[in-house]
């Protein structure tokens, strides 16, 4: 029936415009495995750096 079929037809774009929305907030695929090969840094970017610039005697 025509009711029938446009049923389907909406229910087919909620469903294709959901997926957009859901594939936009989530984070692609490769990037994910790039963060995942990358070692952290032994030293804390804020840690405070002490530098020697001259020494007298």
């Amino acid at each position: 029936s025509r009711t029938r079929t446009l049923l389907r037809e909406h229910l087919l774009l909620i469903q294709d415009r959901l997926t957009k929305v859901v594939n936009r907030r989530q984070p692609a695929k490769h990037t994910i495995q790039l963060l995942q090969h990358v070692d952290s840094p032994d030293v804390s970017v804020n840690e405070p750096r002490i530098d020697k610039i001259a020494e007298f005697p």
